[in-house]
């Protein structure tokens, strides 16, 4: 996974220095800088639930590492990490594999269930309305 996101990272820093040599080049720096930032608000805001929070924190993460030189390495770290992850999931015993599986998809959907028993307007079905 590191190398992946190491060579598509550079394939997008190439493609954003180019843009900066274009006629509104001036435009792109700001305009990553508050898409990487909006992108990070909402991933923090869509923590609870599991998978997309973390997705879009690391995606902001790599926006904003086009033009915040430090953040780059917060995305290879994290990749390194998911790697490494990765490496201890697969070594355990598909039994194990399988129930840590159903403990995160557990997880995921009484996040979204509660979610929506809490955030639904009254009158929908299944809401405290």
């Amino acid at each position: 996974m590191e190398v992946r996101v190491a060579r598509i990272l550079g394939r997008l820093v190439t493609r954003h220095e180019r843009w900066k040599t274009r006629r509104f080049g001036v435009l792109v720096a700001p305009a990553t800088i508050l898409a990487g930032l909006a992108l990070l608000l909402v991933g923090i805001i869509a923590l609870p639930a599991p998978g997309p929070g973390w997705l879009l924190i690391f995606t902001a993460l790599g926006v904003l590492s086009l033009e915040l030189r430090g953040t780059r390495g917060l995305v290879l770290l994290a990749a390194r990490g998911f790697d490494r992850l990765e490496a201890w999931f697969r070594r355990r015993h598909p039994a194990v594999q399988l129930t840590l599986g159903g403990l995160t998809t557990a997880l995921t959907m009484a996040v979204i269930a509660g979610s929506w028993w809490l955030l639904a307007p009254a009158g929908w079905p299944l809401t405290r309305g």
